[in-house]
């Protein structure tokens, strides 16, 4: 009797790969992150297809060895600086989202249910991106910049992990901490887009709240150059009404707040 074999069967047979030697018995390199001594193994073939991570790993001086004192998670004792990689730009908290990344292409994050934690691992994952080279996974990462952000123009979709969070955008306040971190992070090109995040976020609270740039507490998370540089760019005299170049009420008592606060940052300084 003939075999039938279900259209279903058919769908769920084994995929062939194009590539005529699997990544996996290529050799086992050890990544590490930021200050942190962890190693995290993944497979030279998935390195080699970024030029920029091939290349450090070629040229770049190795790390120290990781303490005794951490060899429960390190794997002292088997430590070979010829494979291991160290990504000074990259934080601890990326380690997951960038292997993930490098070995299928997706974003993925580990489970969260706080919308800021997930928004701010974006906005690491995304300078980590920009400083090595990796567009694919920058591209990302603004996806979900956008998305946790509420950005108003956002028009990206990211391809991420079932896992992520949804729900309402990120408090204004918690978003501005975490972007003045992220700007202060990132590379010189990237700068300018996480600007622009905050140009957004504040012409879209401005309309709600026209003092809103006057709260101190909008600009806790920038240091004072940031800041200045902030007030210019945002530049919202046309919002309120006025005539370009002049300045409105609310624009006075933002660059009051401002330099208020940097007066303050300055006497505690002299005081330690």
């Amino acid at each position: 009797m003939a075999t039938t074999i279900h259209p279903q069967v058919q769908q769920d047979q084994p995929q062939t790969s194009r590539r005529p030697h699997s990544p996996y018995a290529s050799p086992l390199i050890h990544l590490t992150f930021g200050n942190s001594p962890q190693r995290w193994p993944i497979h030279s073939a998935f390195l080699s297809r970024h030029p920029k991570l091939y290349s450090l790993l070629q040229t770049q001086q190795p790390p120290p060895p990781p303490s005794s004192s951490n060899s429960s998670n390190t794997h002292s004792n088997d430590y070979d600086a010829n494979n291991t990689l160290h990504l000074p730009h990259a934080d601890p908290l990326t380690a997951h989202t960038l292997l993930h990344y490098l070995t299928t292409t997706r974003y993925q994050t580990l489970r969260t249910t706080d919308a800021t934690t997930a928004y701010a691992l974006a906005l690491h994952v995304y300078a980590a991106a920009g400083w090595y080279d990796l567009r694919g996974l920058r591209d990302l990462a603004a996806g979900e910049i956008e998305r946790l952000g509420g950005s108003s123009s956002s028009s990206k979709s990211s391809s991420s992990s079932s896992t992520a969070v949804t729900g309402p955008e990120v408090p204004l306040e918690d978003a501005l901490v975490e972007l003045g971190k992220a700007v202060e992070r990132a590379c010189g090109r990237d700068q300018e887009w996480l600007l622009e995040r905050v140009e957004e976020r504040l012409r879209d609270e401005f309309k709600k709240d026209k003092g809103v740039l006057a709260e101190k507490r909008t600009w806790r998370g920038f240091n004072p150059f940031v800041r200045t540089l902030v007030m210019v760019v945002v530049g919202l005299q046309g919002g309120a009404g006025g005539k370009k170049g002049k300045k409105s009420d609310e624009d006075g008592e933002a660059e009051d707040a401002v330099e208020g606060e940097e007066e303050e940052e300055e006497a505690e300084e002299e005081e330690e």
